[in-house]
């Protein structure tokens, strides 16, 4: 009897969705992807995953859950820097170092599957192809964080909030199947506030101004975008995830 052969959607996976959505995934592709939800963690909101200067010796794929790294400032306050949501692989800052750089705390109950970082050295023996995607994506990430730099050095709180909305959806639409329009932040105001270097009482305000203006709509903790073009205007929003330059890739081993 012939063995079907597996198709990335047949891994239930929102990891390789998302890596799907850059590349075509082969079986052995598939088959090596897998390996890194392998074992899975479960942890509750407010959980630590990893703690600023303690030894880490793994990666992750977050596979539900939302989860932040943050810094702490010397005069106590937190500094929000990376969210990470459903199928992002998080971590890859942490392959240059033996310690933790910042902190990672679940934002939500969630479940991580960790993986050694030897794996990613693995990948360039193995499956170079793969490793070049997962190089992609993290120099992805970096142009991104200097988005996020600009934006918290030049903009007001009204704009901060739309850049963030706006990226957000971004994410949560690669790898989907659904156009998200409307979505869940399943953050407090004041995390938010810390993600985005406001206060909470000028992000209640950006909220409230966004839906009077017309430009999103409020429905508890979701978020609608209702203005895509307006927004990403008035915020110079710039797309890094819809695609990636995959033309120098290796061809598949």
């Amino acid at each position: 009897m012939t063995t079907q052969k597996k198709r990335p959607q047949d891994y239930n996976s929102c990891f390789l969705a998302k890596l799907g959505h850059y590349v075509s995934l082969s079986e052995d592709d598939c088959e090596t992807l897998a390996k890194f939800e392998k074992d899975e963690r479960d942890y509750a909101s407010g959980d630590h995953i990893a703690v600023e200067g303690e030894t880490i010796e793994h990666i992750y794929v977050v596979k539900h859950g939302w989860v932040v790294f943050y810094n702490v400032l010397p005069d106590g306050r937190r500094q929000n820097l990376r969210l990470y949501l459903p199928g992002d692989l998080m971590g890859m800052t942490e392959l240059a170092y033996l310690d933790a750089t910042t902190n990672i705390e679940a934002v939500t109950d969630a479940t991580l599957c960790p993986f050694p970082k030897s794996h990613i050295g693995d990948l360039f023996e193995d499956a170079p192809r793969l490793a070049a995607l997962f190089l992609s994506l993290a120099m992805r990430d970096e142009v991104a964080l200097r988005d996020t730099i600009r934006m918290l050095g030049r903009m007001q709180t009204e704009d901060r909030l739309a850049h963030f909305l706006l990226e957000t959806q971004a994410r949560l639409r690669i790898g989907s199947s659904v156009d998200k329009t409307r979505f869940r932040i399943p953050m407090s105001q004041t995390m938010m506030a810390d993600v985005i270097g406001a206060s909470f009482v000028s992000v209640n305000r950006a909220l409230r101004d966004l839906a009077e203006n017309g430009d999103i709509a409020r429905h508890g903790k979701e978020i609608e975008i209702v203005r895509w073009q307006a927004l990403a205007d008035r915020c110079d929003f710039q797309n890094r995830y819809e695609q990636l330059d995959t033309g120098w890739f290796p061809e598949s081993a």
